[in-house]
């Protein structure tokens, strides 16, 4: 029986590589790093409802792309290739919509950095068990395009995975 994909257990371990990464991550409050971490969106995709700034884990509108990757026997493929993506949603709040810009900026380089380092997405604390093959911050994008210049906004990040099954 081939493996299939465990998306949620993934999305927890990009969790748990953020909260791990001292310059991204401080619950306290600390300027320049996340407070918080989710993974799923919040309800209604109403962003405004956690202390700022903070990121959440979903999946993308194209969750996972599969193709045979090994030879056919007995009826049965031997190794799938996957290409999975998701979106890292980072939010942030502040008085004027130009401070936003800039924090989203900041928040958004630490955040590349971060995941560029585990590309494999390893145990943040045991730097074993990679979730996948390879991983790349492929795209950065406003969150919403009518948020623009208000003092809540948020950037979406797609992150590129590729992995195989057997």
């Amino acid at each position: 029986m081939v493996t299939e994909i465990d998306h949620q257990k993934i999305k927890e371990r990009i969790r748990d590589i953020i909260k791990a990464a001292p310059l991204a991550f401080d619950e306290t409050g600390a300027s320049g790093k996340f407070t918080e971490c989710f993974v799923g969106r919040p309800y209604n995709d109403e962003i405004s409802v956690h202390v700022t700034p903070y990121v959440f884990i979903t999946n993308d509108d194209l969750i996972e792309e599969m193709s045979p990757s090994a030879t056919v026997d007995s009826d049965a493929v031997q190794a799938t290739e996957h290409i999975i993506r998701y979106i890292l949603v980072m939010v942030q709040q502040a008085q004027d919509g130009r401070q936003v810009e800039k924090d989203l900026d900041n928040l958004g380089k630490v955040l590349i950095q971060t995941l560029k380092a585990n590309f494999q997405l390893k145990d943040p604390t045991a730097n074993n068990d990679p979730k996948c093959d390879w991983s790349f911050p492929e795209q950065l994008r406003a969150f919403d395009t009518q948020s623009h210049g208000k003092p809540i906004q948020g950037r979406t990040l797609t992150l590129r995975l590729i992995t195989h099954t057997s």
